[in-house]
């Protein structure tokens, strides 16, 4: 699975962005007849059992992504753009701006003749210089990457109940801790560093 590090290494600081989301995305990945019996549920005295990979289950994520790569490697292979995919959302890259246009388009029609259904709302077709992805917004013109406004101000909440907690005596627990500072180690990092000009 690619990450927000990842996306750092591959931005060129100049480069023009567009992202796409694929609607259930989970969906598309068909359980064997075998296994079916496993991802069984009982509701109001009826048994069901899920036909498609469902959204709750923890594996989902690593088993659309493990699906995912060899279309993925395909569409690269075929291309000149940057491509970063983390489940179902995508981000391609590019120093042309009408390029990278007509190259999102035709990512569009492959991902549909796989399959693949494409959330219009959430799609970002046209190329621009500042991209949401990961919510993140990704400055391509001067390689900054910053959290969405409601992303700082839950980080901001999170921090103040830290320190209260820190100051009381109150218990922290590891998970407490390092979900902190995953939290954290993204805010507003600049990442011209990862480049070699």
């Amino acid at each position: 699975m690619h990450d927000s590090i990842e996306i750092k290494q591959t931005i060129r600081p100049g480069d023009w962005g567009t992202s796409l989301d694929l609607s259930s995305a989970f969906h598309h990945l068909i359980i064997q007849a075998e296994s079916q019996p496993y991802l069984a549920f009982e509701f109001q005295n009826n048994h069901y059992t899920n036909r498609a990979m469902s959204f709750g289950s923890k594996h989902s994520p690593i088993y659309f992504t493990t699906a995912m790569e060899p279309i993925m490697q395909q569409i690269r292979m075929k291309n000149k753009i940057q491509i970063i995919n983390f489940i179902d959302d995508i981000l391609l890259l590019h120093k042309n701006q009408e390029y990278l246009k007509n190259m999102t388009q035709k990512e569009i029609d492959k991902l549909k003749y796989f399959g693949f259904t494409i959330n219009t709302v959430m799609n970002k077709t046209e190329p621009k210089q500042t991209v949401i992805f990961l919510g993140y917004e990704w400055n391509l013109i001067n390689a900054i990457v910053k959290t969405k406004p409601k992303k700082r101000l839950l980080l901001q909440h999170d921090l103040c109940i830290m320190r209260r907690r820190i100051k009381t005596g109150t218990e922290i627990t590891v998970k407490q801790t390092a979900k902190l500072i995953g939290n954290q180690t993204i805010q507003d990092h600049n990442f011209k560093k990862f480049h070699s000009s």
